[in-house]
């Protein structure tokens, strides 16, 4: 069997082609390999991430702060310290009207206790 020279040639291109391909393609594999590995490292942090956005800290201390308790909480706390810094003032004022007067000022008429 006899085969021309020109059918080597394009024989030779045709495998010279095929090479090129082959190692194009083992590189592109091996790009993909390792973009797929980070992908793998990578899914656990975008899943904490999205946690953190849909349940994260901001949204537990919005849950806490809008807790209903915690509002009544806070008003018997302000009440309180009114009537501390009420009876405080009253205290003071007592104080000052003494030392003026010269004279024992009661307390146990009002409403103030010491």
């Amino acid at each position: 069997m006899f085969v021309a020279r020109t059918d080597i040639t394009n024989l030779k291109v045709h495998v010279e082609e095929l090479t090129k391909f082959e190692a194009d393609f083992k590189e592109r594999y091996e790009e993909t390999k390792w973009h797929r590995e980070r992908i793998e490292v990578l899914q656990p942090l975008i899943n904490n991430l999205d946690w953190l956005q849909n349940y994260g800290i901001a949204h537990i201390a919005n849950y806490i702060l809008n807790y209903i308790e915690l509002d009544q909480a806070v008003v018997a706390l302000n009440i309180s310290f009114g009537v501390v810094g009420h009876r405080a003032g009253y205290v003071e004022c007592t104080m000052h009207v003494e030392t003026a007067f010269d004279t024992q000022w009661g307390t146990r008429h009002c409403s103030v206790n010491e």
